[in-house]
């Protein structure tokens, strides 16, 4: 014989808990979907401004100096010895072994 298990009904206090508690998650997903999409704006839009000042500045510079700035002996220093020259001289160091 089975025996059948009557369903109790729930307490208010334990549907109170369970409502509020639904509640309380939604509110918090929805608060911080909001402010996520608040920060990722921010940053996309001081991204942007970084990258439009760049390229002015490059722009200017092209401008002023043309193309030629980017020529292999003022650019990238000496070929010859197969180095890049930064123009700082580090005669003074003596190597250590």
């Amino acid at each position: 014989m089975r025996t059948r298990m009557r369903n109790k009904p729930r307490s208010i206090a334990f549907q109170l808990i369970l409502l509020f508690t639904l509640a309380a998650a939604l509110l918090l997903a929805f608060g911080l979907g909001i402010f996520y999409s608040i920060v990722v704006r921010h940053a996309s839009a001081e991204d942007n401004a970084v990258l439009a000042d760049k390229l002015s500045a490059i722009s200017t510079d092209l401008r002023e100096n043309g193309p030629e700035m980017f020529a292999w002996p003022h650019c990238c220093g000496n070929p010859g010895n197969g180095s890049i020259d930064s123009g700082a001289d580090f005669s003074h160091r003596t190597r250590t072994e």
